[in-house]
């Protein structure tokens, strides 16, 4: 049988023009801008991030010129009074936040031990829905603590639900097909309000001159249109 204990080996370091190659890469970035970015991206207008971080919607503006000047991307695209994520600021937006949290617990170790916390397990769906419920299980007797659980995967909140006395919401089709495979019980409750979900489509000129890329463009929009 294979041995899965981790080698009590150190990491091979990284060779030095690694390093230099990424150090010239960071000189090159103000990381100011990555925090008018996140302000931008979270409250969703210029006007708004100027605001929170008490400075001018022009210099809001500016800072964003900057960072179109670095990356490939517009970044955020104008809607109504403020402004919509690119699909690759939502993908750069994923990174900078996890970079920014991890700083901020190295700065908080010392004195945020009673301070919530937002811990994310990455799993594929069925792996989640055989971990989570042992992880939720394990903690609950740690009263010194209070934990909670929230997923986008059916599978977990399916089998968190199944083992424990939390309740969960999801659609009847949906629970019809999970609760063949965990013990669910309905109960009743009043009808919820439709919502309207916006499904926005970016993309830039160049791409719609590609014709097969322009005829995926087309079908998406027609698949989606009212």
């Amino acid at each position: 049988m294979e041995n899965n204990t981790p080698s009590s080996e150190s990491p091979a370091p990284q060779e030095p023009h690694h390093d230099r190659q990424v150090l010239r890469i960071l000189r090159n970035v103000d990381l100011n801008l990555l925090t008018i970015f996140e302000a931008v991206y979270v409250h969703k207008g210029i006007v708004n991030a100027a605001k929170v971080l008490n400075i001018t919607p022009s210099a809001i503006s500016q800072s964003l010129n900057k960072l179109r000047a670095v990356f490939p991307d517009p970044l955020f695209i104008r809607k109504g009074q403020g402004v919509r994520p690119t699909a690759y600021a939502t993908h750069l937006h994923q990174y900078i936040s996890q970079g920014m949290e991890s700083f901020l617990s190295a700065l908080d170790l010392a004195c945020g031990a009673a301070q919530p916390r937002a811990l994310t397990i990455a799993t594929s769906p069925l792996i989640g829905a055989l971990v989570i419920p042992t992880i939720a299980h394990a903690l609950k007797p740690r009263g010194e603590r209070r934990c909670g659980f929230s997923s986008d995967n059916l599978f977990a909140q399916a089998a968190l639900i199944s083992q424990s006395d939390m309740l969960g919401l999801m659609p009847e089709r949906m629970f019809s097909l999970l609760a063949q495979t965990w013990s669910l019980a309905r109960l009743d409750y009043a009808q919820l309000p439709e919502e309207r979900i916006e499904i926005a489509l970016h993309y830039n000129r160049q791409s719609a001159q590609e014709p097969l890329l322009n005829q995926v463009i087309e079908v998406v929009c027609q698949s989606f249109k009212q």
